[in-house]
């Protein structure tokens, strides 16, 4: 059985959660903005909420596909693509499928929204395979947040702190995500959050 451990750290607290609700797909989002970037699967059509967007997108991971530098289109370095691209605010859409996470995607110093499928059969899955940790958000000020939306993270593995995802500064909210599999040698198996001791930077989780 996968373990699920989310475990929290702010202002030099820590505070362990188990979670063993089955996931859930997802109903459509309301976001306070309309995507701007969608990620979506080559050869995969799809329907639904976006499909349009999905199925016609520039964002598309194709790992049989190399760019100008010989450089496989691998799901990580289109995901780390979209995010450089985003203007500050910006909601990237990753379209349903199972994401491979190769390298841990990171923040370029930017607030972006990162919204799923759906977190449940049919939605979208960020798998990082027992490899790496999926998402690496450290920020140097209160508005360089992140938002992650309907979505699973899946296999993370660090031998630092964590697993799936390690945020400091801005803000971090976490609305509808299951974390499934994910190890830290460290804290935080699922999520390492530091504050840094700063009011101004929060934390939270629906």
């Amino acid at each position: 059985m996968h373990r699920r451990l989310l475990t929290l750290l702010a202002s030099a607290a820590l505070v362990g959660t188990l979670f063993v609700a089955a996931p859930q797909q997802a109903a459509a989002r309301t976001f306070d903005s309309t995507p701007s970037i969608f990620v979506a699967m080559w050869g995969t059509t799809y329907t639904g909420d976006y499909a349009s967007e999905c199925n016609s997108t520039d964002y598309t991971v194709n790992p049989g596909a190399y760019d100008g530098d010989g450089n496989t289109f691998r799901d990580s370095t289109v995901l780390q693509n979209a995010i450089n691209d985003a203007a500050s605010g910006a909601v990237i859409y990753i379209c349903a499928g199972t994401y491979d996470i190769v390298d841990q995607l990171d923040s370029d110093n930017t607030a972006v929204t990162l919204a799923g499928a759906g977190e449940g059969d049919g939605g979208t899955t960020l798998d990082a395979y027992g490899s790496t940790r999926i998402i690496y958000w450290d920020t140097v000020d209160a508005n360089q947040n992140l938002t992650l939306y309907d979505m699973k993270l899946y296999d993370g593995e660090m031998p630092y702190d964590g697993g799936a995802v390690w945020a400091s500064a801005g803000s971090l909210t976490v609305d509808h995500v299951t974390f499934d599999g994910n190890i830290a040698a460290g804290q935080g198996g699922a999520i390492n959050w530091d504050d840094g001791g700063e009011s101004a930077y929060s934390l939270t989780i629906t």
